[in-house]
């Protein structure tokens, strides 16, 4: 199982966003309490944030509903953009899944909101 530098004793998830034409490297680790770091190796730029505990446990929920072998939805093209979601429990990673999102594959696998937020928090730190 895959380790993960932790945020601080809580931390329980961590998202990469990278891709695009315009090269995002973008990371935010998330802790159950909703505190939050972003980093951008883009933009070199670090911030500590706040997540409400609602969005945080609307988005375990929906990482939680999807199948534990899910691995990677969507399909890779040119200068695609991917979420690489991971849940970290004791220090262990105990579930990830790479989404490359299009509207047809958000809408089929009910992925719609779980996007929704990353890019809010994403949004919010740039």
């Amino acid at each position: 199982m895959e380790r993960v530098e932790k945020l601080h004793e809580r931390a329980f998830v961590r998202i990469r966003y990278f891709g695009t034409i315009l090269g995002f490297q973008e990371e935010i680790l998330v802790g159950e309490d909703g505190e939050a770091k972003y980093s951008s190796h883009k933009l070199r730029l670090e911030k500590r944030f706040r997540i409400p505990l609602s969005e945080i446990e609307e988005f375990r929920k929906q990482i939680l509903s999807l199948p534990t072998n899910i691995g990677e939805i969507g399909e890779a093209y040119p200068n695609c953009a991917v979420y690489d979601i991971v849940l970290i429990e004791n220090d262990v990673v105990t579930r990830r899944v790479k989404i490359i999102p299009n509207k047809r594959i958000l809408i089929e696998q009910g992925l719609l909101r779980l996007i929704t937020l990353m890019n809010k928090w994403l949004a919010q730190c740039r």
